[in-house]
């Protein structure tokens, strides 16, 4: 699949489509390291603000990391750790506060859980490390 130029589609969403489609593919898989933004760019015939937008909207979906003077990587997905939910418990997922994004030491783009207990208590959960499921 190529950028479609005639679509009204930003080119920089397109490319992240292409690339997300290709890393769940197992093209890039965990650990694997993106081209370089020039040989990506080059590849799709997109400019580089183009690309790092994409880049920048598969960091904050939490598919792959970055940093200073380093290529994308894709992110490693940890294992999941599941939480019993009561029948009456309630879960509802959304993003972090940003308090909460340090103190979990969430990457960008990760959701929380917010489970809340029968008794009232309200507990947070980082999704991409726990599930969920009824008892």
């Amino acid at each position: 699949m190529d950028i479609d130029r005639s679509s009204p589609t930003p080119a920089y969403v397109q490319l992240a489509d292409l690339l997300r489609e290709q890393i769940s593919a197992g093209r890039y898989p965990q650990g694997a390291v993106l081209p370089p933004e020039d040989g990506i760019g080059r590849l799709y015939g997109v400019g580089r603000t183009s690309v790092r937008r994409a880049i920048a909207v598969l960091l904050h979906e939490g598919l792959i990391v970055t940093g200073r003077g380093t290529q994308a990587q894709v992110r490693a997905q940890p294992e999941r750790t599941m939480l019993g939910i009561a029948g009456s418990d309630q879960v509802v997922a959304r993003m972090p506060t940003p308090p909460e994004a340090r103190r979990l030491a969430l990457t960008a783009g990760v959701p929380v859980l917010e489970v809340t207990r029968t008794d009232g208590s309200v507990e947070v959960f980082p999704a991409d490390r726990y599930g969920a499921h009824g008892e």
